[in-house]
C-alpha cells in the first residue's frame, strides 16, 4: 500500500511494497490461479445444470 499517501488519493498502490527488505509480488502463484480456475468450471457447471434442469 502506498504509505506516503496522506489523502488517500491512490487507493490501494501495490507498487514497490516491501517487508523488510524482501519485495512482495502482488502475482498470484500458480496453486492460487488453479484454485480460481477450478471454482469457475464448478460455478460454471452448477449454472448449467440449474438451466438445463428448469428446462426439463
Amino acid at each position: 500500500m502506498n504509505w506516503v499517501d496522506e489523502f488517500y488519493d491512490s487507493g490501494l498502490a501495490w507498487r514497490d511494497l516491501t517487508i523488510g527488505d524482501t519485495p512482495i509480488n502482488p502475482i498470484p502463484e500458480p496453486a492460487a490461479w488453479a484454485l480460481m480456475i477450478a471454482g469457475f468450471g464448478l460455478v460454471g457447471m452448477a449454472a448449467r445444470r440449474r438451466r438445463l434442469a428448469v428446462a426439463a
